[in-house]
C-alpha cells in the first residue's frame, strides 16, 4: 500500500529565524558592552601591552567566528524549513516493493495525482527513508506495457540500492545534526564563559582604576580632616601624623602643582611643611614601592607574603640594616630627626587616611602600616647596600681559590688593577685626548625644550602600523600569554624574585655578577667652552631597570623666612632632592666610586659548631634567635649567627664548595658607624658656594661618590665624598678575597678602632680625592668627568684595591668630549643629549683588530661577516645585526675560563652543555690583545680549547659558533633590539608575575646601547634582554637654568592606570628630555592644603 503522507521536516535545536535574531542581538550587545568599555577604559595600555592587546584581538575574532556559526546555523535552518514546506515527497514501503512498483505501472495518471494531494493533505505519516526512495524513483516509468522478471529483479535492485543510499544519507544527517548540536552547546558555553571572564576583567579594571585615582587638584582642607576625626576613627587615627604639619599651616598654605609635563612643583612655608607634603605625594604616587621596600628591610615580606620570600627576610634581617637605621635615628639631633620625621608622618597621614587605595593593595588583600624616620633612613641604608659590591668579586675570587687556583691565575681571570692609559678623574688636563672621534651614524637628535604631553598617543593610530606589524603583536602577546600561565612554581619564583629585590641583589648568581654591570656617567664641561659661556653640566644614574621608576621628578621650594628651592630626582622614600640643582645656582651630580667597604673573613669553626677559632683561642659565636609569623599563622625559627667580624653570610650569598667548618663573615661599614648621609642632601639646597657645597657633602657615609660639582660662575669642581674604613695593614690583598683568620700571618688584617669610642676609623673627608674650582682653573681643565673610573688617590687612602671594570666607557666620553673642547667653544646643551644617548661600543673598537687578525672563514657567509664586523663603526643600535653578533661572541668567550673555574651552573645562550663566567669578559680580551702584541705569549686555556691552540683562533671558533646558533634558532641572523632580542624590560614586581595583569604593569622597550657604552645596555639574559640602564638623566645648562632638562624612564606614577605611569618612556627611549623649570611652566593640575 502506497503513504500519501507528507510533512515539514523536523525542527532542529533553536531552529526559529526569530529566536535566533533576538540571541543573536542580545549576545552581540552583552558582549560590546564589557568589550568596548575595557578600550575605552585602557586604550593606552591596550595599544602598548602585546598580552592584553592579543587578548582583546583574540576576545573579538572568538567572538566573530562563533557569530558566524550561528547565523550560518540561523540560514540553514531556515533553508530547511522553507524546503520541508515546498518539496513534496513520495514513498514507498520496503516490504512488497514488486507489487508497488506494479500497481504504480497500472495505476492511471489521475490516480498519482491523487496520491500527490493526499501526500500534501497530510504531512507526517511517512519516514524520511521512505520519501527519499520515492523521490529516488519517479524515474521509473509508470506506464509500461508489460514487465519481464528481469526488469523485475532490475527494478528490485534498484530499489534496494536506494535503500541503502538512503540508510547512509540518515546516518550522515543523523551525525550532522549531532555536529550542529555539538557546535551549537559548544559555542553558547565558550561564549558565556568568555563573556563572563571579560566582565570579570572589565569590572575589575574598573573599580581598582576609580579606586587608585589620587587627588591632584582641588583643595585638601586640613579643618575638616579635623572635624571628621571625632565621628571618623580612621581620621582619628591620622590626626597625630598631621598635628605638627597643620600648626606649620598657620604660616601659609601649600601648593602641590603638575606641570604641562606632569614635573612636580611643591612650595610650603616652612621646611616641615615642605617634607610632609613631600612624603604625602610620594605615597600618593608610590605608596605600594615604598611599603613594600620598608617590609623588605625590615624582614618582614614572609608575614605579608608567605614563607616564599622567608629568604629576604633572613637576608636583611642578619646584615642587620634596619637594627643599625634604628641606632643612627636615635643619634640624631632634634632639628635633624624633625625633618625625616616630617617626610615620615607625611607617607603615614596618607596610609591612614588612604584618599585612593593602589591597585596592589587591592590585588594582595593588606594594608600598608606607618612609617618612622627610622624607616627612612633605613630606605637610604638599602641604596648604599646595592652600590656595594666587591663583595661578589671576594666571593668569586674565594671560590676559585678554593679550587687550587694560585693568586696569580686568579689575577689573570680576575683582573684587579686598573689598566695602565685609562683616563684618571683627577687628572683632567692628562685626559685631554684629540683623537678625533665622531659620533654614532644614527645619532639622535633630540628635541629638549618643546613641551610634550603624553608622548605615547602614537601607539594608539593603528594606520600607520602594518598589517605585518599588527599580526607579529598579536603573536608576541599570545605568546606572552602562553608564558603567563605557564607552571605556577615558575610563576611563583619570579614573584620571589622580583618583587623584593628592586636593585638585583639576588636575581642573578654569583657567577653573572659581572663587574661591568656597574655604571654611571657624568661630565661637567667650563663655560670656556660652552656657547652660554656658563658650565654644562650632565648625569646620568646607571641602576636596575624597574617599574615603577626608582626615581621621580620633582621641584620643592620653601617661601619662608628662610628661603630654599632645589629641582632634579627624588627617590621615592626618601626626603630632599638626590640630584640635580639648588635655587642658589649650584648643580651636582654623582657616580659609583665603587669603594670597597664590605670585607670578608673566612673563620676556621669548632667541631662541634659552637664558635671557632682566632689566635689560637676558641672564641663563641655570638647567637640570636628569630622567630617570625608567616602569613599562613605559622611560625619559622633561624638563628643569626655572627662574629667578632660581623655576621656569617656564606650560605646567604650561596659560596660554591665552602670547605668543611670554614665559615664566612661579613664586616660591613655602614652597618658600624653613625650614618648621617641623609643630612646632606637635607643641606645642599641652601648652599651658596662650593665651600658651603663641600661641608654638606662631608656629612656623607655611604655610598662613597664621585661628586661633581658646577655653578653660575663657570666653577666647575669634583669631590669624593663618603666614608672608607682605614685597615691595619693596608695590603694589597685586602679586599680582593677573604682574610683567612686562622693564619698567623692574617690575624691582624683588620679595621683600625677608636680605643675611646670602640667605633672604627674611616678615611678623613679631606683626604679624600678631589678637585676644588681653584685647582681646576690652576690646571686650565676644560673638563671634569667619571664613568665608575679610577680617580689618582693619596697613596695614605685605598678606596680600593678592586679595579675591575671593563673602562672602555670611560675612554668614550673621554674622546667624545676632548673632540668637541679642542674644536669649538661653543659647545651647547644638544651636544650633551648626543653624548648621553651615543650607543658606539667602544669595547668594539677597542677589540677590532681581534676579528682583522682572525684567519678568513672558508664559508663565504661567515667571511662576509668577518669583514662586515672589521668595517663596523660599531653604533649599538636597534636595527642592527652586528651588535646582535659581537654581544653574543661577548658572551661566548667567556667560556675561556669556564671549565678551569668550573662554573658549571652558567649556561650559555643556546648551548645545554657548555658554560660561561661572565665575570671573566675581560681576561678573554685581555689575552687576546696580549697575544695580538706578542705571539709567542698564549693564555693556557687558548692553547686547550682553541682549534689551533691560539686566542686568536679561540676567537674565531666563537664568532663560528654564534653564527651557526643565531642561524639555528632564529633561522636568521635577528636585528638588534627587534622581537626578542635586547628589549629592555620594565618589570612590575606583582604584575609581572601573576597571570594576565602582568603586562599591565610591565614595558617593554627596544632602545640602543649595549655593554659599557655610555648609553648603557648591557645584555643580562640568553635574549640579550637589557634590565640595567639610565634610571635617571639631566643635563644642566649654567648659562640658562630654565633651559635645563631632566627625564626618567617610566613615569612619575607607581598607578598602572595612570597616563603618568609610563609617559616618559617614548622620550627617554628616544632620548628626549623634560624642561627642568622653576618657574614660567604652566600648571595643569594644582592641589591646595590649607589650615581651614
Amino acid at each position: 500500500m502506497i503513504q500519501t503522507k507528507g510533512r515539514r521536516g523536523s525542527k532542529p535545536f533553536c531552529s526559529s529565524s526569530v529566536f535566533w535574531l533576538i540571541f543573536i542581538s542580545v549576545a552581540t550587545l552583552f558582549f560590546s558592552i564589557p568589550f568596548f568599555y575595557l578600550i575605552a577604559t585602557i586604550p593606552h595600555l591596550i595599544a602598548i601591552c602585546n598580552s592584553l592587546f592579543a587578548f582583546v584581538v583574540l576576545s573579538l575574532v572568538g567572538f566573530l567566528l562563533i557569530l558566524a556559526l550561528w547565523v550560518a546555523i540561523m540560514l540553514r535552518d531556515a533553508r530547511k524549513q522553507r524546503k520541508s514546506n515546498t518539496a513534496p515527497y513520495l514513498a514507498v514501503h520496503r516490504n512488497g516493493v514488486d507489487d508497488e512498483f506494479a500497481e504504480l505501472n497500472n495505476d492511471s495518471e489521475d490516480d498519482s495525482d491523487d496520491h500527490y494531494e493526499n501526500y500534501n493533505q497530510d504531512g507526517d505519516g511517512i519516514s524520511d527513508e521512505q520519501s527519499l526512495i520515492s523521490v529516488g524513483n519517479r524515474g521509473v516509468p509508470q506506464n509500461v506495457e508489460s514487465s519481464s522478471s528481469a526488469q523485475q529483479e532490475q527494478q528490485s535492485n534498484a530499489a534496494a540500492s536506494l535503500i541503502e543510499e538512503t540508510r547512509r544519507n540518515q546516518a550522515y544527517q543523523q551525525t550532522t545534526e549531532y555536529i550542529l548540536k555539538f557546535l551549537q552547546f559548544g559555542s553558547f558555553l565558550v561564549y558565556f564563559i568568555m563573556l563572563i571572564g571579560l566582565v570579570i576583567f572589565a569590572v575589575w579594571i574598573g573599580t581598582t582604576k576609580n579606586t587608585a585615582q589620587g587627588i591632584t587638584r582641588g583643595t585638601l582642607n586640613m579643618q575638616s580632616i579635623i572635624d571628621e576625626s571625632a565621628y571618623n576613627p580612621t581620621y582619628k587615627e591620622a590626626l597625630p601624623y598631621a598635628s605638627k604639619f597643620i600648626d606649620s599651616l598657620k604660616k601659609g598654605s601649600v601648593s602641590v602643582e603638575r606641570d604641562a609635563n606632569d614635573v612636580i612643583h611643591i612650595s610650603a612655608s616652612d621646611e616641615y611643611s615642605l617634607y610632609f607634603t613631600q612624603g604625602y605625594i610620594h605615597a600618593q604616587e608610590r605608596l605600594w614601592q615604598i611599603d613594600t621596600l620598608k617590609r623588605t628591610i625590615q624582614g618582614t615580606l614572609s608575614q605579608t607574603f608567605g614563607v616564599n620570600l622567608l629568604f629576604s627576610d633572613r637576608f636583611y634581617i642578619t646584615l642587620g640594616l634596619y637594627e643599625a637605621a634604628q641606632r643612627d635615628y636615635k643619634l640624631l639631633n632634634s632639628s635633624d630627626r624633625d625633618k625625616l620625621d616630617a617626610y615620615a608622618n607625611g607617607l603615614s597621614f596618607y596610609v591612614k587616611t588612604m584618599p585612593a587605595i593602589p591597585v596592589e593593595y587591592q590585588l594582595i588583600g593588606y594594608k600598608p602600616t606607618v612609617f618612622t624616620g627610622a624607616d627612612i633612613l633605613a630606605h637610604h641604608k638599602y641604596l648604599s647596600l646595592t652600590l656595594s659590591g666587591n663583595i661578589y668579586s671576594e666571593i668569586q675570587r674565594y671560590e676559585l681559590d678554593v679550587l687550587g687556583l694560585s693568586a696569580a691565575r686568579i689575577s689573570s681571570i680576575l683582573p684587579n688593577e686598573y689598566p695602565n692609559g685609562f683616563p684618571l678623574i683627577t687628572q683632567p688636563k692628562t685626559n685631554l685626548n684629540t683623537t678625533t672621534v665622531t659620533y654614532g651614524a644614527t645619532q639622535q637628535q633630540s628635541n629638549t625644550n618643546t613641551l610634550w604631553g603624553d608622548t605615547m598617543h602614537h601607539l594608539l593610530d593603528f594606520s600607520k602600523t602594518s598589517i605585518y606589524g599588527l599580526v607579529e603583536k598579536v603573536l608576541s602577546g599570545a605568546s606572552d600569554l602562553s608564558d603567563i600561565f605557564s607552571s605556577s612554581s615558575t610563576i611563583r619564583q619570579r614573584l620571589a624574585w622580583s618583587v623584593f629585590d628592586p636593585q638585583n641583589i639576588f636575581s642573578s648568581s654569583i657567577a653573572n655578577k659581572g663587574p661591568y654591570m656597574q655604571a654611571s656617567n657624568n661630565w661637567v664641561i667650563s663655560g670656556d667652552f660652552t656657547q652660554g659661556k656658563q658650565p654644562l653640566h650632565a648625569n646620568d644614574i646607571h641602576l636596575h631597570l624597574q617599574a615603577p621608576n626608582v626615581f621621580l621628578l620633582m621641584h620643592l621650594k620653601v617661601t619662608g623666612i628662610i628661603p630654599m628651592e632645589t629641582i632634579g630626582g627624588s627617590i621615592a622614600g626618601l626626603p630632599c632632592i638626590i640630584i640635580g640643582r639648588n635655587g642658589n645656582g649650584i648643580s651636582w651630580s654623582f657616580t659609583n666610586a665603587g669603594a670597597d667597604t664590605m670585607d670578608l673573613y673566612e673563620v676556621q669553626e669548632t667541631e662541634d659548631g659552637s664558635g671557632y677559632i682566632y689566635k689560637g683561642k676558641t672564641v663563641p659565636y655570638t647567637v640570636k634567635s628569630v622567630t617570625l609569623t608567616l602569613k599562613d599563622g605559622g611560625k619559622a625559627i633561624f638563628n643569626v649567627t655572627s662574629t667578632q667580624f660581623g655576621p656569617l653570610v656564606d650560605t646567604l650569598y650561596s659560596v660554591r664548595n665552602l670547605p668543611r667548618k670554614k665559615r664566612l663573615a661579613l664586616r660591613y661599614l655602614d652597618t658600624n658607624i653613625q650614618d648621617t648621609s641623609l643630612l646632606t642632601f637635607l643641606t645642599i639646597p641652601t648652599a651658596k658656594t662650593f665651600d658651603e657645597f663641600d661641608k654638606a657633602f662631608g656629612k656623607l657615609t655611604a655610598p662613597v661618590l664621585n661628586v661633581l660639582y658646577a655653578d653660575s660662575n663657570n666653577n666647575i669642581a669634583y669631590t669624593t665624598a663618603g666614608r672608607v674604613p682605614l685597615r691595619t695593614k693596608p695590603d694589597e690583598n685586602l679586599g680582593l678575597r677573604p682574610v683567612k683568620t686562622y693564619l698567623t700571618a692574617e690575624e691582624d688584617y683588620s679595621w683600625d678602632v677608636d680605643p675611646e669610642t670602640n667605633t672604627f676609623f674611616t678615611s678623613p673627608y679631606d683626604a679624600l680625592p678631589d678637585l676644588t674650582p681653584t685647582e681646576v682653573k690652576q690646571q686650565k681643565a676644560s673638563f671634569i668627568f667619571s664613568a665608575n673610573n679610577k680617580p689618582d688617590t693619596p697613596s695614605v687612602i685605598r678606596l680600593t684595591n678592586d679595579y675591575g671594570l671593563l673602562y672602555s666607557r670611560s675612554m668614550r666620553i673621554q674622546s667624545l668630549i676632548s673632540n668637541l673642547v679642542t674644536s669649538r667653544t661653543n659647545i651647547t646643551l644638544q651636544d650633551m643629549t648626543n653624548l648621553q644617548t651615543d650607543s658606539v661600543s667602544q669595547l668594539f673598537i677597542m677589540n677590532r683588530n681581534i676579528f682583522e687578525k682572525m684567519k678568513p672563514f672558508k664559508d663565504e657567509y661567515q667571511e662576509k661577516i668577518r669583514k662586515q664586523l672589521i668595517d663596523w663603526n660599531g653604533d649599538m643600535i636597534p636595527d642592527s645585526k652586528l651588535a646582535t653578533i659581537f654581544e653574543y661572541w661577548l658572551k661566548y668567550i667567556t667560556k675561556l675560563a669556564a671549565n678551569e673555574t668550573q662554573y658549571d651552573q652558567t649556561k650559555l645562550p643556546f648551548s645545554p652543555k657548555e658554560n660561561s663566567f661572565p665575570a671573566s669578559l675581560r681576561y678573554s680580551l685581555t689575552v687576546m690583545q696580549q697575544e695580538i702584541s706578542n705571539p709567542t705569549v698564549v693564555d693556557p686555556n687558548c692553547v686547550k680549547f682553541s682549534s689551533d691552540k691560539t686566542c686568536i683562533g679561540f676567537a674565531r671558533d666563537q664568532l663560528q659558533a654564534v653564527l651557526s646558533v643565531l642561524r639555528s634558532k632564529f633561522s636568521f641572523i635577528p636585528a638588534y633590539s627587534s622581537y626578542r632580542i635586547h628589549q629592555t624590560k620594565f618589570t612590575h614586581p606583582l604584575f609581572g608575575a601573576y597571570g594576565l595583569t602582568g603586562c599591565l604593569g610591565t614595558r617593554i622597550s627596544r632602545r640602543s646601547g649595549g655593554t659599557d657604552t655610555i648609553n648603557e645596555g648591557a645584555p643580562s639574559d640568553d635574549n640579550l634582554s637589557n634590565s640595567f640602564g639610565p634610571t635617571y638623566r639631566q643635563i644642566i645648562d649654567h648659562s640658562n637654568l630654565e633651559a635645563s632638562v631632566f627625564v626618567i624612564p617610566m613615569g612619575q606614577s607607581g598607578n598602572i592606570f595612570a597616563k603618568t605611569y609610563d609617559n616618559y618612556l617614548q622620550a627617554w627611549e628616544n632620548g628626549e628630555y623634560v624642561p627642568m623649570k622653576t618657574k614660567d611652566y604652566y600648571a595643569k593640575e594644582t592641589l591646595s592644603i590649607v589650615e581651614k
